[in-house]
């Protein structure tokens, strides 16, 4: 064929999810019909105490490949793959140096930068891929656009060379079977409700006693203190791409009121440990301790929520047996 594009691919916008390579791999996933919320409910955070999040926030590549009915194939490509794989209907994540991208006008010529497009179509003709990458131009948002066959290519071969250094570099995702059924309560259950719950507030209430009474404690801690505060809020805006939420407007609302406060909190402590001004907490502390109140009553309200619909389920489960 002379020009061929894979037809379903969805861009990812909703949030930032921790890198280009996730972005991609939604989007690619996408016109295999698995949807956003299948892959992002895999990487559900676990809340522990003291700052500690683990268990549950990682997402298992061989774990969603069984689960949603694919594979990759981590390989290296030329012109004739990457045609045969489109052909096939198999998107492919690809590694390029963004100092030779000339789609990339922020580092083209000026910056080396290990980063991932995804390609879903060809047209030989006019030697041009379909891509999924940012738009660049005032926004970083990812979007459709078509480029140069030959730049991504070359781009692609200095991304062994250069950045990374790596032998291989390329991902093509591939439908092997069918998908398992997407059930947000299969991977959210009663227990990790109650764990996030309860650990949640216990951080809440740690973080209060060290602004009212242990001030400088603060200092030790902000590294940890920022990265749970970056974890937590990934937590529900996860959340937030469930159907649950986007069915009901009142859980909708407590959630992106949550989202807020918790990003509101991220700001102050980023500046402080920028400029290592722990005066700039301290003269707002009383601020800080009025938004940590306003988190934890709209935590109350999206858990009460969740309990809720949890209820409605099990007795939907009951009543089908």
């Amino acid at each position: 064929m002379k020009k061929n594009k894979i037809e379903g691919i969805i861009p990812f916008n909703d949030f930032f999810f921790r890198s280009c390579y996730y972005h991609q791999l939604i989007s690619g996933l996408s016109c295999f019909g698995i949807k956003k919320e299948q892959v992002l409910l895999n990487a559900i955070t676990l809340i522990n105490d003291n700052y500690v999040v683990g268990g549950g926030g990682e997402l298992d590549e061989s774990k969603l490949e069984k689960t949603f009915g694919y594979k990759r194939k981590y390989c290296n490509i030329d012109k004739s793959k990457l045609i045969k794989s489109i052909d096939a209907g198999n998107p492919l994540i690809v590694g390029v140096d963004c100092f030779y991208l000339e789609s990339r006008p922020d580092s083209y010529k000026i910056q080396h930068m290990a980063h991932y497009i995804l390609v879903y179509g060809y047209d030989l003709e006019k030697e041009t891929l379909n891509i999924v990458d940012h738009q660049y131009r005032n926004s970083m948002d990812y979007t459709e656009k078509i480029v140069s066959l030959e730049n991504i290519l070359y781009a692609n071969k200095m991304y062994r060379k250069g950045v990374l250094k790596r032998r291989l570099s390329c991902y093509i995702l591939e439908k092997v079977k069918k998908s398992e059924k997407y059930d947000f309560w299969n991977s959210f259950d009663n227990e990790k409700l109650n764990h996030n719950r309860e650990y949640a507030l216990k951080n809440l209430d740690n973080l209060r006693m060290m602004l009212k009474s242990d001030f400088y404690k603060i200092d030790e801690k902000i590294d940890e203190i920022i990265l749970y505060l970056i974890n937590i809020r990934e937590f529900y805006l996860i959340l937030s791409e469930m159907e649950i939420f986007r069915d009901e407007h009142e859980g909708k609302d407590d959630i992106t009121a949550l989202m807020s406060g918790y990003y509101n909190l991220l700001s102050v402590f980023w500046k402080v440990r920028a400029q290592i001004n722990y005066e700039y907490l301290k003269k707002r502390r009383d601020i800080v301790l009025k938004k940590l109140d306003e988190i934890e009553a709209n935590e109350n309200k999206v858990y009460a929520f969740l309990k809720e619909e949890r209820a409605k389920y099990e007795l939907l489960q009951t009543d089908r047996y």
